[in-house]
């Protein structure tokens, strides 16, 4: 309930229609010739009197609560025995001011009822935060420990291994050419010491020849010509040979390079792989801190579950008073819808609708409130991991939901008798036909509620089950399209149809928050898809929740307040409009309940296959038919991938920080949203913090030991 003054629960007859009132039963009286000297009529005066002065007017200022029950009791009694007389005019009379005196009570009562009812709802939505928080946490915890990451890591070890092993190949490579070079620089310098030879020679040969006669030194000239001519083609060979040499020194140096890249790479591959295991170490750190705060949150849940109770206890009382009152105003109207006057029976007739009507929208408001309390019960009930207590959780759930359907059909019952109220004050001064379509209106909800209530839930086994994710696909589903046989007409109108109902039920899933559920219709093909759709469900339902409290707080969703706000540090933090963005479009499964599913396009691939593309997705995404319907289908290595192990620990930091502000919004801890949007701001940074860097350390090895590539020499 609401304390609005438009609220039909606290609806109270205009002065203009009461005095109608008043003046159709004067009317009456007259004719009966009334005599107003009596004590009976004086009695009826002075109630008439006390009840306009507690009309609030420019000339009659509101009235304490305390002062209205008091008069209103006091002329409810002084009027019995005059609404119980024999006088049938003046008893009616009499009757019809009663009943205005038990529905003044009963709004009185009401407004009562109202602000428990009020803390009620407000601490339904701490529950659920507080419940958001257990799943969520246990979730991060889950997924954190999931993710194994064998395979990545023999993977990199494989890829290291490669790599050294390239390296060693090039490294003899750049040995045997090496080789080559001294070779040729070997022979080159051999041919000029040979040429050194001939030349030292010929100059012996031209010493000797000094001081003897032309004729005697003619031998010697030709000798000494003959070692010139050698030391010349000597000195020619040595010099092509270092050519040679110089040719291919620069592929020793291209053969080094390429050792150090390889090298590099190993490095490289190395360094990823100390991260991962760095980050799997972290995981698994994050995921018993994780597990300790969700355990924390299992008490706060008991403890507001009890807070409940008594808020749902404490609003009885003044509810059953109202509905007392309303009761006893329906009981003293009905005297005058036996008058004989037609004016007097009319306005009887639209006075007990309304008090029909008002006993009515308290049992809609109630069994609103019990929707809403049967709703969290249950989905606390059946939380997973079960929440301590959830077979008690799950019963008291059935017994509010027991007690749901009780009140919506007390209040089906209300509504009709003020129909039939109005229906018969048609055609009076009043409003009784608009009043009686606003009746019917508020009837068919509440017969809406009765039949989508939720149904009492099973408690939550002890050990969650993944078998959602893990489903099966049908024999045929991973078959290629062409081998599938075209499906008829009416058989691919009828895949259609299934897949919509399957969509439509995601969608409603999603927009209700219930993440478990939408998990529920996905299947994941490796460990690693699931590891991180698991890390990251939490993260989208504790964005929504913020989303839900920002809206109910301050009117805009997360991303709306972040665009509007002008403090530099939420202006300056890329991260809200990101993450706004990220979360709030992208692939197929995250977009569908935001689409009109009607209008979606399904197109039947086979009998168990079918493309479903939504507006925000660039690609179609693929459902398959499974033993336990139809399922979304993420193609392998869509969302694992080493990477996204690394960034896996982040989630659980961003979920907190979604988490503590949707609470905190929630719970009025901030004056204004920028107070929030502050105290995000640098929650989700310190999130991102940690994702930024790699881990430190000393250099890494290559694989397969201490041995490496030896370092390569440079040529020339």
């Amino acid at each position: 309930m609401t304390r609005s003054s438009t609220s039909p629960a606290f609806r109270r007859p205009t002065r203009s229609s009461a005095l109608s009132l008043i003046a159709a039963v004067g009317l009456a009286c007259a004719a009966g010739s009334c005599d107003r000297a009596d004590s009976a009529q004086q009695t009826i005066d002075a109630a008439n009197m006390s009840m306009e002065s507690l009309s609030t007017s420019g000339s009659n200022p509101a009235a304490s609560v305390k002062f209205r029950k008091d008069a209103l009791t006091n002329i409810a009694t002084k009027l019995k025995p005059v609404a119980e007389g024999n006088e049938s005019s003046q008893s009616q009379a009499a009757s019809m001011i009663v009943a205005r005196a038990k529905a003044g009570l009963g709004q009185l009562s009401a407004r009562d009822a109202s602000e428990t009812e009020q803390g009620f709802l407000s601490q339904i939505t701490i529950t659920r935060a507080q419940l958001d928080q257990w799943v969520s946490q246990h979730s991060t915890a889950s997924a954190l420990l999931s993710y194994d990451p064998a395979k990545d890591l023999a993977d990199l070890d494989t890829q290291a291994a490669a790599k050294f092993a390239e390296a060693g190949t090039e490294q003899a490579k750049k040995a045997k050419q090496e080789q080559v070079v001294a070779e040729i620089r070997a022979r080159s310098e051999q041919s000029r010491a040979a040429a050194k030879t001939e030349r030292d020679r010929e100059a012996g040969i031209r010493k000797q020849a000094e001081g003897l006669s032309q004729t005697e030194r003619e031998s010697y000239i030709v000798r000494a010509a003959e070692a010139s001519r050698a030391a010349d083609a000597l000195e020619r060979t040595a010099a092509e040979l270092s050519a040679d040499a110089s040719k291919e020194a620069p592929k020793v140096d291209e053969i080094a390079n390429t050792v150090d890249r390889l090298q590099k790479q190993v490095d490289s591959l190395k360094r990823a792989k100390d991260a991962i295991q760095a980050r799997s170490a972290a995981a698994k750190k994050n995921s018993a801190v994780a597990t300790t705060e969700a355990n924390a949150v299992g008490s706060k849940i008991k403890a507001s579950l009890d807070t409940l109770a008594q808020k749902r206890e404490a609003a009885g009382s003044p509810t059953q008073e109202a509905l007392k009152q309303y009761a006893g105003a329906v009981q003293s109207a009905k005297k005058g819808t036996t008058s004989s006057a037609r004016d007097v029976k009319t306005a009887s007739s639209a006075a007990l609708g309304g008090y029909q009507q008002c006993i009515g929208d308290i049992y809609a408001t109630r069994a609103r409130s019990l929707a809403l309390y049967a709703g969290a019960l249950g989905a606390i009930a059946q939380a997973t991991p079960a929440v301590p207590g959830a077979s008690e959780i799950a019963a008291k759930a059935k017994s509010v939901v027991g007690e749901l359907e009780a009140t919506t059909k007390d209040g089906e019952a209300a509504y009709e008798e003020a129909m039939a109220g109005y229906e018969k004050a048609i055609g009076s001064a009043g409003d009784a036909k608009a009043k009686l379509e606003q009746v019917k209106k508020a009837l068919q909800e509440l017969k809406d509620l009765r039949t989508h209530t939720v149904k009492a839930p099973e408690p939550a086994p002890e050990k969650p089950t993944d078998a959602p994710m893990d489903a099966k696909p049908a024999a045929d589903a991973g078959k290629p399209e062409a081998a599938k046989p075209m499906l008829a007409e009416a058989d691919a109108k009828a895949v259609e149809a299934e897949v919509r109902a399957m969509v439509r039920e995601v969608a409603a899933a999603g927009a209700a928050g219930n993440m478990d559920k939408v998990v529920a219709h996905i299947v994941t093909k490796t460990d690693a898809d699931k590891a991180f759709l698991l890390a990251a469900i939490p993260l989208g339902r504790a964005a929504k929740s913020l989303d839900a409290a920002c809206i109910a707080k301050w009117g805009k969703d997360l991303a709306g307040l972040a665009a509007a706000s002008q403090v530099p540090s939420v202006k300056g933090n890329p991260m809200l409009g990101m993450l706004a963005t990220m979360l709030g479009k992208g692939n197929g499964v995250s977009t569908m309940s935001g689409q009109d599913v009607d209008a979606l396009a399904i197109k039947a691939l086979s009998a168990t296959e079918a493309e479903v593309s939504t507006t925000d997705a660039p690609t179609a995404t693929k459902v398959v038919k499974t033993d336990e319907g139809w399922k979304i289908s993420l193609p392998a290595g869509s969302l694992g991938n080493p990477m996204a192990a690394q960034m896996m620990p982040m989630f659980k930091g961003l979920t907190d920080a979604f988490t503590k502000a949707a609470t905190g919004t929630t719970e009025g801890k901030y004056a204004t949203a920028d107070d929030m949007l502050t105290e995000l701001s640098a929650q989700l940074m310190g999130a991102m913090g940690g994702m930024m860097g790699g881990p430190g350390g000393a250099k890494p090895k290559p694989p397969g030991g201490d041995t490496k590539p030896p370092a390569p020499k440079g040529g020339g």
